[in-house]
């Protein structure tokens, strides 16, 4: 008995060893990895502080800073507009660099134009309707902006929404693999086994897509997320509201959400038509299997698109702001 108890000991003592060396070495080649927090409201977001890779073999990097939005330009200490952007993972820039996301590149438009502007850009990957309004409505609960933009991406727009017990169901088992996301390891060897975006549907999106098409498109569907939308885009902490349309219905993804925003005459920016246009013309839009979202160039011109709305809504004059041609 002394002896199987020994012999165990050192098998467990190997592992232990074996992994630590695996997570040092892992740590060394790609650094920590970028980490969510688990909340019962937004149902997950991105700690402050963070500066990681977003993939093993995608070089591009992400920062979040101390105010848990996403790093861009320098923050100017005598603004003249406040923006705040509220969107998924297209507005985050997902597989991009900071300074390549479209909310970086519409600050710099602006700045250009001689508008002292921060953007403050709180798009976090996944993000459904529900938890775009509930992180809205956490950010103005804070502070107000002069300017609040709500990036539409049809694809995310019902995802993620359990309810109720199964809501909390949901976010107890997103607690129990946390432990698993702080190791580099473990996550760097799920992220390379794994198959890309474009030849993967998780069980709920394909629940999603099925009823998308059906029931879950139509006004009485959308009514609860449309009153939270109007309340918000009401509310003078949101000052002038606007929608950044980064992507074209699909299967008739949120079409009757699309409806409600638009009867109320909201500024719309349509970045998804000159998205259209580029693809139309035969040029390549996504950046990489691995992450599947749009290329840099993409970003910037969505950005200076997104710039040209904002000043009609500040009453400025964006006649010389052109959008920079695909190349």
């Amino acid at each position: 008995m002394h002896r199987v108890i020994k012999v165990l000991f050192f098998n467990i003592l190997t592992v232990l060893v074996l992994f630590l060396l695996a997570e040092g070495v892992s740590r060394l080649i790609w650094g920590k990895q970028f980490l969510n927090i688990t909340n019962l409201q937004l149902m997950w977001f991105y700690p402050p502080q963070q500066d990681r890779r977003f993939h093993p073999n995608w070089p591009k990097t992400m920062s979040v800073g101390e105010d848990t939005f996403r790093v861009s330009l320098e923050r100017l200490e005598d603004s003249d507009v406040d923006i705040l952007i509220v969107g998924d993972s297209q507005t985050f820039g997902w597989g991009v660099n900071d300074s390549e996301a479209w909310p970086t590149a519409l600050e710099r438009a602006l700045r250009e134009k001689g508008i002292k502007a921060n953007v403050y850009n709180g798009g976090v990957a996944g993000y459904s309707t529900e938890q775009i309004l509930a992180r809205w409505r956490r950010e103005i609960g804070k502070r107000s902006f002069d300017v609040t933009l709500f990036g539409l991406t049809p694809g995310n727009e019902a995802r993620y929404a359990p309810q109720g017990a199964v809501r909390e169901q949901y976010i107890s088992a997103r607690k129990r693999k946390a432990p698993l996301r702080h190791s580099t390891f473990f996550t760097v060897l799920w992220k390379l086994l794994r198959k890309p975006p474009e030849q993967e549907e998780t069980s709920v999106e394909t629940y999603t897509r099925r009823l998308m098409a059906g029931e879950l498109d139509t006004t009485d569907y959308w009514d609860p997320y449309y009153a939270t939308w109007d309340e918000l885009a009401r509310d003078p902490r949101s000052g002038k509201v606007g929608v950044v349309l980064l992507e074209k219905e699909q299967i008739g993804y949120s079409e009757g959400f699309l409806q409600l925003i638009q009867s109320d005459s909201i500024p719309f920016a349509d970045g998804a038509a000159y998205v259209d246009s580029v693809r139309d013309s035969g040029k390549e839009i996504r950046n990489d299997p691995i992450v599947g979202h749009y290329l840099p160039e993409l970003y910037d011109a969505i950005g200076r698109i997104a710039a040209i709305q904002v000043l009609e809504m500040l009453a400025q004059h964006p006649d010389t702001l052109d959008v920079q041609d695909y190349e």
